[in-house]
């Protein structure tokens, strides 16, 4: 026990030197010591002990399933218009509608292609959608509303005025917003080269700011809206793992946090890394549990009824891990987590080797776009310009703020 203490002290030492030093090499290096302390801890519930990986070289591991025909469409649907969105951005001179609608019916094709998968029909899933609301689960929906209200209204209160200072970021960013609603566009899946993310966010802002007033409030809600919202998907966390108390109580942490609610008022693009990165780590839960192993270990039978859903929920992993790329830089390490959280379910044979390639195939999808072509400009510009300070007198010379109170 003392060797432990004394490794986890020493690994939280090298964690805090490499903070300062900014050296992943320190900060990795404290990784290892930690894993090397804690080997053996919870002996009997070691997750490796006694898995056996399908073997690759067995044609049994790359099966191809008996796909049906709708979802065969549905596929290709969802990769014509994907192509068709990335072929149509450096031709199209504005915004780009036709890439922004394309890609959007491709993100929509692969959320029907799981169900179609699945074999799961629509008047299914508005059973699964009533059962929240009937009677047995009312009280607990209610509670989760309940929480998430509160977590909203945390964030939402004096939105304009708290934090006071307003960040030079959210200058940047509420500038890049205000430029569609003054008949300035730019190619929808395409990277600022001032401000080196990508436009998606960009717009995202902009919608929020068209529906809530271009005005600072509008620039931070859409911040509180994510922020709210992971409430739920911590909860359901919670309850997948160990149970309604324990979903309760972690939601109910995270709803007050502090860190949280300040990060939510930004009206920058951190705060919705969180919700996305927690709703991936959710459905990737959730397929562990649909996907249960035969008793014998052999081969996965996917077309067993018990397992029904595994493909809708690594799909739409897929999607949410790429739709977090367009968001904080920090979302970069979902799919680092997610890859041997894959190997392992594989392992496991909670999942097929295409049912993991379903979550690949989701995630190029929405995210077909690579790092920004041109040098980050901004880096030069910034020490010359106050980007808050011009972003508050655009608000102020635009008509709309007029009525637009605080």
């Amino acid at each position: 026990m003392v060797t432990r203490l004394v490794c986890l002290l020493c690994a939280v030492a090298i964690v805090i030197m490499g903070l300062r030093e900014e050296s992943l090499a320190l900060l990795a290096l404290s990784s290892g010591i930690v894993m090397i302390a804690l080997i053996g801890v919870a002996d009997a519930g070691l997750p490796w002990r006694g898995l056996t990986f399908p073997s690759l070289v067995d044609r049994a591991t790359w099966a191809v399933p008996d796909f049906p025909r709708s979802a065969l469409a549905a596929g290709a649907l969802a990769i014509g218009f994907v192509f068709l969105s990335i072929v149509s951005v450096p031709i199209t001179p504005s915004f780009g509608v036709l890439s922004a609608v394309a890609w959007v019916v491709a993100i929509g094709a692969v959320v029907v292609l799981g169900p179609l998968l699945d074999r799961i029909c629509a008047p299914e899933i508005g059973r699964y959608v009533r059962a929240a609301w009937s009677p047995e689960h009312r009280p607990e929906t209610l509670s989760v509303v309940a929480m998430t209200v509160v977590a909203f209204a945390l964030r939402f209160y004096q939105l304009e005025t708290i934090p006071m200072m307003f960040h030079g970021d959210e200058g940047i960013v509420g500038q890049i917003a205000l430029r569609p609603l003054q008949g300035q566009f730019a190619p929808f899946l395409s990277v600022n080269a001032e401000w080196p993310q990508p436009y998606v966010y960009s717009y995202l802002e902009t919608v929020s700011m068209l529906v809530f007033g271009t005005t600072v409030f509008g620039l931070r809600m859409l911040g509180i809206v994510f922020g709210a919202l992971a409430v739920p998907v911590v909860y359901a966390i919670g309850r997948a793992g160990w149970g309604p108390a324990a979903g309760a109580i972690a939601a109910w942490l995270f709803a007050v946090s502090h860190l949280q609610n300040h990060y939510s008022r930004l009206g920058t693009f951190v705060i919705e890394s969180v919700p996305l990165m927690a709703l991936v780590l959710l459905l990737l839960a959730l397929a562990y549990e649909r996907g249960r192993a035969c008793p014998d270990g052999g081969p996965v039978d996917t077309s067993d009824p018990v397992r029904r859903g595994v493909w809708t929920l690594l799909l739409l992993a897929g999607l949410t891990c790429g739709f977090a790329q367009y968001f904080y830089y920090g979302s970069r390490l979902i799919p680092i987590v997610v890859a041997p959280l894959l190997v392992l379910l594989w392992g496991e044979r909670r999942v097929t080797v295409w049912q993991a390639a379903a979550f690949g195939f989701g995630f190029l999808l929405v995210h077909p776009d690579g790092e920004p072509a041109d040098p980050p400009a901004y880096l030069t510009a910034i020490p010359s310009w106050k980007p808050g300070d011009e972003f508050l007198a655009d608000m102020f010379r635009n008509p709309c703020t007029a009525s637009t109170g605080r």
